[in-house]
This record gives structure tokens, sequence and C-alpha cells, in this order.
């Protein structure tokens, strides 16, 4: 093992993960459009990229490879519920694995692919829904930022997942997106879940 590969390995465990999806932006000429960049939650997790990069190439190409495989298994999540639909497919078994294999990795990819619209509403809702049910510890600020930031996307199915998920989630510290939310919601039947939902936090 080269000392190369002996700094690359312990430079992953601390850094690697937050970034992946940034280096996969950053090489799609693609930084900055999406708000996990500018995201107080996220962005601190960016500091310093520059240099850490600079460091080792290898462990450039190890986080854009993992980055690859982490949007190859929501590729197959996809297609798998374009073939069976949603009777067909166990999707909280399946977010729950992406989750624990992929890590900070897999949230930024679910809210990057929401964000674009490039998944189904239908589909988005219900994995927005199993993120709240998670039971991974290591992605719980982040799977929390995810569903606060989905309660402000245009699709009222969207937010109505996120809805849900924050609601499993059962963490007080949501009530402050949720009243903004609320303020700004338009769909009356899903103001008033998100009023239930609010005073379910202790609110």
């Amino acid at each position: 093992m080269t000392s190369i590969d002996t700094a690359a390995g312990t430079m992953v465990q601390s850094f690697v993960d937050p970034v992946r999806r940034y280096w996969r932006l950053s090489e799609a000429g693609d930084v900055g459009t999406i708000e996990s960049q500018e995201d107080p939650l996220v962005s601190p997790l960016l500091v310093d990229l520059p240099e850490r990069t600079q460091a080792s190439t290898e462990v450039r190409r190890d986080a854009c490879a993992q980055t690859g495989e982490t949007d190859r298994q929501l590729d197959r999540l996809v297609s798998l519920y374009y073939a069976v639909g949603n009777e067909g497919i166990d999707i909280r078994n399946e977010i729950e694995r992406i989750i624990i294999e992929r890590k900070i990795d897999s949230v930024l990819a679910i809210h990057s692919r929401l964000v674009k619209g490039q998944i189904v509403e239908e589909l988005g809702s219900e994995i927005l829904r199993f993120v709240g049910y998670s039971a991974d510890l290591e992605t719980r600020e982040v799977r929390r930022w995810l569903l606060e930031k989905a309660m402000s996307l245009p699709s009222f199915v969207i937010r109505d997942g996120a809805l849900l998920g924050i609601e499993a989630m059962d963490d007080a510290r949501s009530a402050v997106a949720l009243r903004a939310a609320i303020q700004k919601e338009c769909v009356t039947p899903l103001r008033r879940d998100m009023i239930e939902v609010l005073a379910h936090l202790g609110e």
C-alpha cells in the first residue's frame, strides 16, 4: 500500500461522503444550482474543499465512483417503480437500504433530483415519507434538512410526502420550518394537516 493510499483511506472517512455530490456537480458544471451548496447545514461540510481535494486524486476518483453508485441505486428504484408500480416494490426497505449504504450522499442525491423534477411526484412523495421513518442515526440531521426543504417545493404531492416524513421523524426542531410552510400553503387540506402535525410536535 502506497502512502497516497494510506492517506486516502484516512481522509475518506472524514470528508468524502458529504462532498460527493459537490464533486459530481462540479464535473458536470452544475455547482451552485441546488440549495444544498448554500444551506447552513450542508455548506460547512464543503469548507476547505479545494485544499482537501488537492491532497489525493485517488480520493476524488473514489468519491465520484461512489456517487455514481448512489445514482445507480436511485435509478434502479425509479425503474422498478415505473415497471411494477407502487404495489410491486417495498419502497420503505429500498430507501432504508440506500440511506444506510450511501449515507449523506443518498440524501443529497434525493434532494437534487426532487429540485430538478427528476423523480415522479408520487414516488418522490413516498421516498420523503420513508426518509422520515429511517432509523439511520448518522443521517438524521441531513434527513431532517431534506424534509424541511421539500416543504417549499412546488408540488403539493411532494410537500405532502415531506410532511409525512416530518411527522414520522417527530423532531420538534422542524416546527420553525413547518410554521413557515403553513403561512405559504395554499392547498387547504394540506395546510390543515400541517397545523395538526405542528400541534403533534408540541407547538
